[in-house]
């Protein structure tokens, strides 16, 4: 399963890990590499990973942990909802601010009219 941290995340010994070539080159005194698995690693000592690092498990994090990650597919999920959410916000903006314009423009016209 994939995970983002949402918050310092650290490891004990003896943790499957998948990791990417430059997370696993910074911590390469504390990790062996799993046999017939590219990219996974098992970690020999203490691992830390800081906010926003990627890491895959095999198996599920201990609930004391749980906290300290995020379901990858989860965030992008969540973070494409934002997105979307902030685009409706400013079609709405801009509809009103033209809705606004188009207001003052024909209270012009209609005031130029009644001088006329």
């Amino acid at each position: 399963m994939k995970h983002i941290t949402i918050a310092v995340l650290a490891l004990g010994a003896g943790v499957a890990l998948g990791l990417s070539e430059a997370q696993a080159k910074l911590r390469k005194h504390l990790l062996t590499p799993v046999e017939g698995r590219k990219g996974w690693y098992t970690t020999t000592g203490p691992v830390q990973f800081k906010v926003g690092e990627q890491i895959e498990t095999d198996a599920g994090l201990p609930k004391g942990l749980a906290e300290a990650v995020e379901d990858l597919q989860c965030a992008q999920r969540e973070s494409k909802a934002k997105a979307k959410a902030a685009e409706e916000a400013a079609k709405t903006e801009a509809a009103a601010k033209a809705a606004e314009e188009a207001q003052a423009l024909a209270d012009a016209v209609a005031k130029a009219t009644e001088k006329a």
